[in-house]
């Protein structure tokens, strides 16, 4: 083993890790695949598809495999950490007891953690809006939807005054359904309301009149910051209607004039930068900015005003 270089043994430390990583990630990824698209993909003849088909019809050998897979490369990376040890360090008794410690976090950190984290960015985003809206929910691992095209993220919304027939409307994320239908490979989300159980709650309550207000959100940041100021305006009865952050601004201009408001709130990094949002008055395009901490205040006198005129 003397004979070994140093620089060997740490690219072996070091591959072990990614071994590990890799086994991780295949964990994560057997758990989260879309098995709806790989049935569609294992139709058209991809021999990838049919493969990794063939391989999660025994879910409980192929865990197995990763999990030992994942035990052994951990095995040998301990073990190579140690022979690191005794090259640099000798009969160290404290680098002894530093060396399988300070491995074992770099895998933790590196090999678990980190591909867990990267596979739930996705839900941990969708969460963060509901949070910046301030919107309570419940996360539930077991809710389960009865069409086998649901990815990533299915919801039900609930409500407390119908007795034990509380779900109003339910849905979910499905990629690849559209290709299945012979579309492009596009995602969406889509959702069904129980009509009679929203004719209850509604009452004797009138259509709304269309909105006043459009919040345009340039980018991610912006429609994180425009969500609480939008919600805060509907509350006080402010008919103001959200952009989702992705359109450019000519056509979220062009759909404020197509749903006639009388005012568009811009915000992107320029405007969040400065701590302000541009306000528009469509009718006759003057603009002015407006600090985001005073923003919604501006929009329910702006939205009072409408409504005694």
């Amino acid at each position: 083993m003397e004979d070994i270089p140093l620089n060997w043994l740490f690219g072996a430390l070091a591959a072990m890790i990614v071994a590990s990583a890799f086994f991780s990630i295949a964990e994560t990824a057997m758990m989260a695949i879309n098995r709806f698209r790989l049935k569609y993909l294992a139709s058209e003849g991809n021999t990838s598809a049919v493969r990794v088909q063939e391989m999660l019809k025994r879910t409980d050998r192929l865990l197995g495999g990763i999990l030992i897979g994942n035990t052994l490369a951990i095995t040998v990376a301990t073990t190579i950490s140690g022979l690191i040890t005794v090259r640099l360090f000798g009969d160290d008794k404290i680098a002894y007891f530093v060396s399988p410690i300070f491995v074992g976090f770099l895998i933790i950190v590196f090999a678990e953690i980190t591909p867990k984290v990267i596979g739930g960015r996705h839900f941990e985003q969708v969460r963060s809006y509901l949070d910046a809206m301030g919107q309570e929910y419940i996360v539930t691992p077991r809710l389960v939807r009865g069409l086998d095209y649901y990815v990533r993220t299915t919801f039900e919304v609930k409500t407390t005054e119908l007795g034990a027939q509380d779900a109003v409307a339910g849905g979910g994320r499905y990629d690849g359904l559209v290709e299945r239908l012979g579309g492009p490979a596009d995602p969406g989300i889509g959702f069904a309301i129980g009509l009679e159980r929203v004719v209850l709650l509604l009452g004797n309550e009138a259509a709304g009149p269309r909105p006043s207000i459009l919040l345009i959100p340039l980018g991610d940041r912006a429609l994180q910051q425009l969500m609480p100021v939008a919600r805060a305006a509907r509350r006080a009865g402010v008919i103001a209607e959200l952009g989702y952050g992705a359109r450019k601004l000519p056509r979220e201009l062009e759909r404020a004039n197509k749903l006639g408001v009388a005012y568009a709130v811009i915000a992107g990094d320029n405007e969040l930068g400065a701590g302000e949002a541009v306000l528009r008055e469509m009718k006759t395009g003057e603009q002015r900015r407006v600090p985001l901490a005073r923003l919604a205040e501006e929009l329910i006198s702006l939205g009072s005003k409408g409504a005694s005129t």
